[in-house]
């Protein structure tokens, strides 16, 4: 059952990241759109435009490591796998014994 709740708190990482890359990419365009007003109110005014500003220097949000949702992943496949094959056993014999008493 650990493993479950591991997936889901790896999942909240994973939803977290996303929005941090979305904010980041908006906090982009918001600066990138406020260097071209002031340029473009600079350039009314007559003045010398100002250089556009590097993007690059913003942070960028790490992304988590997904490795461990996939082996997770991968160990509740096998639990669900062996949770199939003793409910199957388990069902036949359940049958079997049904049809005998039946008899």
């Amino acid at each position: 059952m650990s493993a479950i709740d591991d997936v889901g708190g790896d999942a909240g990482k994973f939803s977290n990241y996303q929005r941090q890359v979305a904010r980041h990419q908006q906090q982009v365009q918001q600066s990138l759109q406020k260097r071209q007003q002031e340029n473009a109110h600079r350039a009314s005014r007559g003045d010398a435009p100002l250089q556009e500003e590097d993007v690059s220097k913003l942070k960028v949000p790490q992304c988590p490591s997904r490795l461990d949702s996939l082996l997770l992943g991968k160990q509740i496949s096998g639990y669900c796998q062996d949770a199939r094959q003793f409910a199957s056993q388990s069902l036949a014999k359940l049958f079997l014994a049904r049809a005998l008493q039946d008899q």
